[in-house]
């Protein structure tokens, strides 16, 4: 089980189903191991420092390696690491 700071905007799936990303706002993102309900690492932007509006869509590539994230001002732009 997780928990988010903020209010879940989307989520998204990797490829082989083994992963889920939930993005929140204010700007959290959470990567989830699906079989075991495990945080695998979490990154929070709060907007005073980051200036990101909240994420509207979220995407694995097809290799399940990056995580795209689509922001309302920003178009599909890669999360930053």
């Amino acid at each position: 089980m997780f928990t988010l700071a903020g209010s879940a905007q989307t989520s998204a799936v990797s490829p082989d189903g083994s992963r889920l990303a939930v993005c929140a706002d204010p700007l959290e993102v959470q990567m989830i191991e699906v079989a075991s309900g495990k945080k695998l690492w979490a990154r929070n932007y709060p907007p005073e420092t980051g200036g990101y509006a909240p994420p509207t869509f979220a995407a694995f590539s097809p290799d399940g390696k990056s995580l795209l994230l689509e922001f309302r001002d920003v178009p599909m732009a890669p999360f930053p690491r």
